[in-house]
């Protein structure tokens, strides 16, 4: 701690870093930095701040990809924000944080494709060089999902843990704590596959949320193996949730 090797200023709030395996940095946070050509979003909501992922060299000399997450921090379009970035397995950049805009960009197919209400949990997985996203999910029940922490494992499953004030937060069959303990707010733990994809026997317990029941429905009473039930439904889902609290 005796030189400053390198340092660099980004116009907005920078909460989470990570260096990938090839040695460049990614810093996300909520703002509105300078984007780079071919990145996936590169307009902010009327000028206001917006989450934000961005990627520089190891000295840090160079913006080499920059994009912003639709949806604007400010009430033209609600709140988002990146607070967790890590590298997947394959090589690829996960990050989560909280997010309300209606538009945010969730994957078809996903665990939760509709912004349940207050700022929910998302769960994005981006290329390296932030162009596209590769799949992602909101989490969330009615109430707020914000603060969280994340980390993942070498086979690249997915953990994040925040608090919700939601008593239909989604939790998992056979999970430690499976209702919202009283209080203000509860903590929770998730667990998802690096792909966001459902484990089989999660696939039903999950769907029933919403108005996907009757699509169940219909699966079950087809002629089709379960395998193929399963093909067709293409839901992703939780690999397993517990909540703990009734925090005041």
């Amino acid at each position: 701690l005796t030189k400053l090797n390198a340092s660099t200023m980004l116009n907005g709030w920078i909460y989470c870093m990570f260096v990938h395996d090839n040695g460049d940095i990614y810093v996300g946070g909520h703002g509105l930095p300078t984007t780079t050509p071919k990145a996936y979003c590169q307009i902010s909501d009327k000028g206001n701040d917006q989450g934000f992922i961005s990627r520089f060299n190891n000295d840090l000399t160079t913006l080499k990809s920059s994009t912003l997450l639709p949806g604007s921090f400010h009430s033209n379009g609600g709140e988002i924000c990146a607070l967790n970035l890590t590298q997947s397995a394959d090589g690829n950049i996960i990050s989560a944080g909280w997010a309300s805009p209606k538009n945010f960009p969730v994957t078809p197919g996903a665990f939760d494709e509709t912004q349940n209400g207050g700022n929910d949990t998302y769960i994005l997985k981006m290329d390296k060089d932030l162009t596209a996203v590769l799949s992602s999910t909101f989490v969330g029940g009615s109430k707020n999902e914000r603060w969280n922490r994340m980390v993942t494992d070498k086979k690249g499953n997915i953990y994040l843990t925040s608090y919700t004030g939601s008593s239909d937060f989604p939790t998992s069959t056979g999970s430690a704590f499976d209702k919202f303990n009283g209080g203000t707010t509860d903590g929770f733990v998730i667990k998802m596959n690096s792909n966001l994809l459902a484990e089989v026997d999660d696939v039903f317990h999950n769907a029933a949320k919403k108005d996907n029941l009757k699509l169940i429905k219909q699966l079950l009473s087809d002629n089709s193996s379960m395998l193929e039930k399963i093909d067709k439904y293409k839901r992703t889902a939780l690999h397993s949730a517990a909540r703990f609290g009734g925090v005041e």
